[in-house]
């Protein structure tokens, strides 16, 4: 490299040295020209919207217990269910009883005159 290069080189190097050394105060303290200028509303607004959320995750965590709550309950509820269906005649028996009944009344009604001869009642 030619002196001049070198000589070009320590200039330039010199006025970033002194451009930082007058930038680097603003940068630490925030000031204007820096690049946190104008930053505190948007700060102020993206704390606002934390705030905002923390309450929204809140208020859905407590939906989330009552839900777990609400479905405990319907579990118990479906078990007591469970269980006095399980007691419930069956369709079988319902339907055998049915006929049985049937059959004994259209029984009497057929051999009535018998009947009432066998136990000595009148006609």
């Amino acid at each position: 490299m030619s002196d001049l290069d070198v000589t070009f080189l320590q200039r330039k190097m010199a006025e970033l040295e002194k451009r930082q050394n007058e930038l680097e105060p603003q940068l630490k303290n925030g000031g204007p020209g820096g690049t946190s200028g104008g930053m505190e509303p948007r700060v102020a607004k993206l704390e606002a919207a934390a705030e905002h959320i923390q309450k929204d995750i809140g208020d859905i965590k407590s939906d989330v217990r009552d839900f777990r709550n609400a479905i405990t309950t319907l579990n118990g509820s479906t078990a007591t269910l469970t269980e006095r269906v399980a007691h419930l005649p069956s369709k079988g028996f319902v339907v055998t009883a049915a006929v049985t009944a049937l059959t004994v009344t259209a029984a009497l009604i057929a051999f009535q005159g018998q009947i009432q001869t066998f136990f000595k009642l009148s006609h």
